[in-house]
């Protein structure tokens, strides 16, 4: 169940996680959830490397895929893969209230293991709050964006302006305290 070719990873709209041989489902976000990884994967066309969106699988171990916001791959072999990315520079994840502790928990501590990740991007889409986690070395240094800010990606060399980010979106510019 879940393997390439079956019924269930052959539904375009069914976004579906693999972990452990069994298949998670997603359900779909708000629009504004949707919108802020549209806007950032199409900043991200500035950059000589390329940008997948959710629809692409990354393969974490051999029984263990994700599907991240979006993907940034700067890594040839890369392209010559038909069915997930292994070497990802970049990944974006957009959390819902539904998904939070899954992108700040499991997620953080798989993809912060991952050799060629560079850099891990949690887009708030309730406020107007971005978080980029960056490895220098063997740690990981966070930067927290918010309005006004220009947004930037390290591993890319690259300053987006968070505002871009948001564009078209009914995101607040107050901060949501739990």
């Amino acid at each position: 169940m879940g393997k390439a070719g079956s019924p269930i990873e052959g539904l375009r709209h069914y976004a579906s996680e693999q972990h452990a041989g069994g298949v998670c489902g997603r359900k779909g976000e708000s629009p504004d959830h949707s919108l802020v990884a549209t806007n950032l994967t199409y900043a991200l066309r500035k950059t000589p490397c390329v940008v997948y969106n959710s629809d692409i699988r990354l393969r974490l171990s051999a029984s263990k895929y994700v599907r991240p916001d979006a993907t940034v791959t700067c890594d040839e072999r890369d392209r010559e893969q038909t069915e997930s990315i292994q070497y990802p520079r970049v990944l974006v994840e957009v959390p819902s209230p539904s998904t939070e502790d899954i992108d700040r928990g499991k997620k953080l501590i798989a993809y912060r293991s991952y050799p060629t990740l560079e850099d891990y991007i949690l887009i708030d889409s309730l406020s107007k709050a971005i978080e980029v986690y960056h490895r220098e070395g063997k740690k990981w240094v966070i930067s927290i964006f918010g309005p006004g800010d220009d947004v930037e990606i390290p591993s890319l060399d690259l300053q987006i302006p968070l505002e871009e980010i948001y564009a078209k979106t009914g995101v607040k510019v107050t901060i949501q305290v739990s």
